[in-house]
Protein backbone atom coordinates (compact mmCIF):
# COMPACT_ATOMS: atom_id res chain seq x y z
CA UNK A 1 0.00 0.00 0.00
CA UNK A 2 1.50 3.55 -1.13
CA UNK A 3 -0.32 6.70 0.37
CA UNK A 4 0.91 10.33 0.12
CA UNK A 5 0.19 13.06 3.39
CA UNK A 6 -0.05 16.73 2.40
CA UNK A 7 0.52 18.93 5.08
CA UNK A 8 -1.05 22.32 4.41
CA UNK A 9 -0.62 25.21 7.62
CA UNK A 10 -1.44 29.09 7.57
CA UNK A 11 1.44 30.90 7.09
CA UNK A 12 2.32 32.56 10.30
CA UNK A 13 4.71 34.84 8.97
CA UNK A 14 1.82 36.55 6.75
CA UNK A 15 0.79 38.46 9.74
CA UNK A 16 -2.90 37.07 9.12
CA UNK A 17 -3.53 35.62 12.77
CA UNK A 18 -3.54 32.40 13.49
CA UNK A 19 -7.73 32.45 14.62
CA UNK A 20 -9.39 29.22 13.76
CA UNK A 21 -7.94 26.15 12.03
CA UNK A 22 -4.19 26.44 11.83
CA UNK A 23 -3.29 23.54 9.90
CA UNK A 24 -4.60 20.22 8.02
CA UNK A 25 -3.42 17.36 6.82
CA UNK A 26 -4.97 15.11 3.79
CA UNK A 27 -4.11 11.55 3.44
CA UNK A 28 -3.66 10.35 -0.04
CA UNK A 29 -4.21 6.44 -1.02
CA UNK A 30 -3.49 4.33 -3.73
CA UNK A 31 -3.21 6.05 -7.31
CA UNK A 32 -4.63 9.27 -6.82
CA UNK A 33 -2.03 12.18 -7.90
CA UNK A 34 -4.65 15.09 -6.94
CA UNK A 35 -5.26 15.96 -2.67
CA UNK A 36 -8.03 18.63 -2.42
CA UNK A 37 -7.74 20.97 0.98
CA UNK A 38 -10.55 22.51 2.21
CA UNK A 39 -11.85 24.87 4.79
CA UNK A 40 -9.29 27.41 4.25
CA UNK A 41 -9.51 31.40 4.89
CA UNK A 42 -10.05 33.56 2.07
CA UNK A 43 -7.22 35.47 0.48
CA UNK A 44 -4.70 33.51 3.23
CA UNK A 45 -1.00 32.25 2.80
CA UNK A 46 -0.48 28.67 3.21
CA UNK A 47 2.98 26.67 3.12
CA UNK A 48 2.40 23.32 1.56
CA UNK A 49 4.73 19.83 1.78
CA UNK A 50 4.44 16.48 0.84
CA UNK A 51 5.39 13.14 2.86
CA UNK A 52 5.29 9.32 0.96
CA UNK A 53 4.01 6.78 2.95
CA UNK A 54 4.90 2.71 2.81
CA UNK A 55 4.90 -0.61 4.11
CA UNK A 56 7.91 1.00 5.72
CA UNK A 57 6.81 3.61 7.50
CA UNK A 58 6.42 7.78 6.40
CA UNK A 59 9.14 9.27 4.37
CA UNK A 60 11.05 12.98 4.49
CA UNK A 61 8.60 15.41 3.63
CA UNK A 62 9.67 17.99 0.62
CA UNK A 63 10.56 21.41 0.63
CA UNK A 64 7.64 23.38 1.78
CA UNK A 65 5.91 25.41 -1.14
CA UNK A 66 3.38 29.02 -0.44
CA UNK A 67 0.38 29.33 -1.99
CA UNK A 68 -1.97 31.60 -1.39
CA UNK A 69 -6.09 30.84 -1.41
CA UNK A 70 -8.05 32.62 -4.01
CA UNK A 71 -11.78 34.43 -3.52
CA UNK A 72 -13.23 30.93 -3.25
CA UNK A 73 -10.52 30.42 0.04
CA UNK A 74 -12.95 28.06 1.62
CA UNK A 75 -13.19 25.52 -1.79
CA UNK A 76 -9.28 25.08 -1.97
CA UNK A 77 -5.95 26.88 -2.87
CA UNK A 78 -3.91 28.02 -5.71
CA UNK A 79 -0.42 27.99 -6.26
Amino acid sequence: MVSYEVHVEKNESAGQGLEGEASTTVLVCGNATEANATMLDVFTTYSIKVAFHNNIGIGNYSDTVECITGEGGRAGFFC
